[in-house]
């Protein structure tokens, strides 16, 4: 059987760096000393200073609040290398290490669209984990799967448990020997999220099924041995920022 060509696909690529920062140390409040040194680690990463930057997302995971996700979006790996081997990005890592109290991981996901435009404050991010050898065509299969949104919508007068269709991306980096798919969905609310996995349904062949059981079902026949469920609420990058890099020079002295 002929393998399916995955080069044909578009990606949107993502470094996704996970760091361990104290509720004390206050990144959320810019003009504390913490706020200005966070603002500070993210002025490299702008469209107009490194080519092929997208976009910038930042936020703390609610489930556990001292983890914090620092991503970054590029057009592609080259540009993503390029910056990677810059002087630019050797002062930021060092910066996320010094505000981190424990050493930054980061993985590199290729991700099926835009991941940032409909952040909430509750967004999903749900990791599948998958046993070690995956033919690229049961990973198309993967990607494919029906996402989770409403397709028999309750009328438009009904709140909607989410804003838009999710994402989803595989890891490049194994872990343990394991294949990670991360899917990104944008819930509304935690109670609306409850709602959608126990209510929302599909017919398919006649046959009523719950969206989320079904895709469970479709993740689980394809090898998926565990998965892990968590939300953040998300903050975008700046696009302009006050001062200097000089300025920003002087918080780390």
């Amino acid at each position: 059987m002929v393998e399916p060509n995955t080069t044909e696909r578009k990606y949107i690529l993502a470094s996704w760096t996970t760091l361990t920062i104290p509720l004390s140390i206050t990144i959320e409040k810019p003009k504390t000393t913490d706020g200005k040194k966070w603002l500070s680690i993210m002025r490299p990463t702008r469209r107009q200073q490194q080519p092929g930057f997208f976009h910038g997302l930042w936020g703390r995971v609610i489930e556990s609040p001292e983890t914090v996700w620092f991503i970054t979006g590029w057009t592609s790996a080259e540009s993503l290398s390029a910056f990677e081997a810059s002087p630019a990005a050797a002062t930021q890592f060092q910066r996320l290490a010094a505000i981190s109290t424990l050493p930054p991981s980061t993985v590199h996901v290729n991700f099926t669209g835009f991941w940032w435009d409909r952040v909430t404050a509750f967004t999903g991010v749900m990791d599948a984990h998958f046993s070690p050898v995956l033919s690229p065509a049961v990973r198309l299969e993967i990607e494919d799967l029906r996402s989770l949104v409403y397709f028999l919508s309750p009328g438009p007068t009904e709140p909607k448990a989410m804003n838009g269709r999710g994402v989803r991306g595989f890891i490049q980096e194994e872990e343990g020997g394991e294949v990670v798919m991360r899917f990104i969905d944008f819930w509304n609310d935690e109670e609306r999220e409850k709602d959608f996995k126990k209510s929302a349904g599909v017919m398919l062949d006649g046959k009523w099924e719950g969206v989320w059981e079904h895709l469970l079902r479709g993740l689980r026949e394809r090898r998926m041995v565990k998965f892990i469920e968590r939300h953040c609420a998300f903050e975008h990058f700046p696009t302009h920022f006050f001062g200097t890099e000089e300025s920003d020079l002087s918080l780390w002295e």
